[in-house]
């Protein structure tokens, strides 16, 4: 079942890679991004994050194989079923 992912990020470099990655690891999952989330999010900020609900936290990749690797992870996770 295909499924709608919400990215929120200021960076279209960064979501066309996990575009790519999700084609690459063959999920089909609509990804709609929008600008500003509202709240900048860093790494030393994973329990203000936690804290404002987030269910999961994530680090961007630095490599594109990395990137799979969210996919497949983001769609067994949450998105598959």
């Amino acid at each position: 079942m295909r499924k709608i992912v919400l990215v929120a990020d200021d960076d279209e470099n960064d979501v066309l890679l996990l575009r790519r990655a999700f084609q690459k690891a063959g999920l089909s999952h609509t990804i709609v991004r929008v600008k500003d989330g509202g709240v900048s999010v860093l790494p030393k900020d994973k329990e203000k994050a936690e804290t404002l609900g987030a269910h999961e936290y994530l680090v961007k990749p630095d490599t594109f194989d990395s990137w799979i690797l969210v996919a497949k992870k983001l769609d067994e996770q949450w998105l598959a079923g």
